[in-house]
């Protein structure tokens, strides 16, 4: 595999700054707004990078297709040199960019749940590792895990969701206090949940008789609900555990290869979790099970890292709702967490996070939307961020709206990463990347 020098290295010509965004473009707009004509350039390339706030979380909206991966995800991981965590659809990130994180001084680990890359040495986590029944927070350990899991909450009648999330956090209880070493994982929570009547009913009763104060209680208010009620918070709880049953995911989620310590130390580490945009969809509550594992681990840091731990999450929406992305946008700057999650429009916020949509947005320092399919889609996105007036113009190709916290929007040029004369050849390494194409056609 090519190697590439760090993005910064005086050998790869002009530095390449840590989260590029684009190009700054003139401050006079009659060029840059509008439809182009024949023979047009259509992009303006200054010499001057435009990167986030220097504080804050950051979001990039764009439809599918528009290179929110070409133009900020892999130029974030070519550039970035703290540790990161980032959601990978396609793998795309992971085939252009884990050599370069290496190349850095950074150990790379891939969790690979569905062997998109059946060649690389795939990496495991088990969530349940770090549930301590000997911890006076074990029991919200196991609930904060079932909340993951099974995150959606009916309006109408809230009761079903509410206790089948408890009886997932019950389970997770007894799993890891009362089973042998090698069944504390989410397998093994899958196959207590699915089992027959009889065999649950064992369960109940071997709660009952545990030395543990929090698995005693556990699975109570199964064990005193009528069989028609108790029928029905047990099969709603099943809906969200056969991804965890698949045996093509063992070996990705019963045991942990990496140290999850080396995160919260903010040692050099990235950690790519690539999954194939087919299995989003089903693969939701591992993915939120993964990411709010690793969030939360932050919240036990007692001193600032030397460099800020960046995550990148992909196709954010397709996660569900996640408890953790709320925190930390919110919350945990102070831990040495920043964001970057990527959207198709802002009605996909809204849509997971009807009640705290605006506090996202309100604690995001910089946001960037580009790719606009029609004007209604670019003036929703410049009246929620107050942009003057010529954002209301449509965009050449390659431009976008930023905000950045305290200053008014203005308008950068996006740049590709296989357009940069040092990283041009990392194309040919995503098998599914359009870019791939474009650069063996034009070679």
């Amino acid at each position: 595999m090519q190697k590439i020098k760090p993005a910064n290295s005086p050998e790869t010509g002009e530095d390449l700054p840590e989260l590029p965004l684009g190009r700054a473009v003139p401050k006079r707009l009659d060029k840059p707004a509008g439809f182009l004509r024949a023979g047009e350039v259509g992009h303006f390339a200054p010499p001057d990078w435009i990167t986030p706030h220097r504080e804050g979380h950051i979001i990039s909206v764009a439809p599918t297709g528009s290179g929110k991966g070409a133009s900020h995800l892999i130029p974030a991981l070519l550039s970035w040199q703290g540790p990161t965590v980032v959601l990978d659809i396609k793998g795309e990130a992971w085939a252009t960019t884990a050599q370069a994180r290496r190349d850095m001084g950074h150990e790379t680990v891939l969790l690979d749940p569905f062997a998109m890359f059946p060649e690389e040495e795939s990496g495991a986590f088990n969530v349940l590792d770090l549930i301590d029944p000997n911890r006076p927070d074990f029991q919200e350990d196991c609930y904060a895990l079932a909340n993951r899991v099974a995150p959606e909450r009916s309006v109408s009648d809230p009761f079903w969701d509410q206790s089948a999330t408890q009886m997932i956090a019950d389970l997770v209880a007894y799993v890891c206090g009362e089973m042998p070493h090698g069944l504390r994982n989410l397998p093994e929570v899958a196959y207590q949940a699915m089992q027959p009547g009889k065999d649950f009913d064992l369960t109940m009763k071997d709660c009952r008789r545990s030395g543990n104060t929090v698995i005693r209680r556990a699975l109570s208010q199964l064990s005193g609900a009528e069989a028609k009620v108790k029928a029905s918070i047990v099969s709603t709880a099943q809906r969200w555990m056969p991804v965890f049953s698949s045996g093509l995911l063992q070996s990705s989620i019963t045991k942990t290869t990496f140290d999850p310590d080396a995160l919260v130390r903010g040692d050099n580490i990235s950690v790519y979790i690539v999954v194939p945009p087919h299995r989003l969809k089903n693969a939701a509550p591992l993915l939120r099970v993964w990411l709010g594992a690793m969030i939360s681990l932050f919240q036990t840091r007692m001193a600032l890292p030397p460099r800020e731990t960046l995550f990148l999450i992909d196709e954010a929406w397709h996660l569900g709702y996640l408890p953790e992305l709320e925190t930390v946008t919110t919350l945990m700057r102070g831990y040495g967490v920043r964001l970057w999650s990527f959207w198709q429009d802002l009605e996909q916020i809204a849509s997971r996070y009807p009640k705290s949509n605006a506090t996202i947005l309100n604690n995001t320092a910089t946001i960037c939307g580009f790719g606009f399919h029609n004007m209604a889609a670019q003036r929703q996105f410049a009246d929620r961020l107050g942009f003057p007036g010529w954002a209301y113009k449509p965009l050449k190709p390659r431009l976008a709206l930023l905000h950045l916290a305290g200053r008014e929007g203005q308008l950068i040029n996006l740049e590709r990463f296989f357009e940069m004369e040092r990283f041009r050849d990392l194309s040919r390494l995503a098998p599914l990347s359009p870019a791939r194409a474009e650069t063996i056609h034009r070679y």
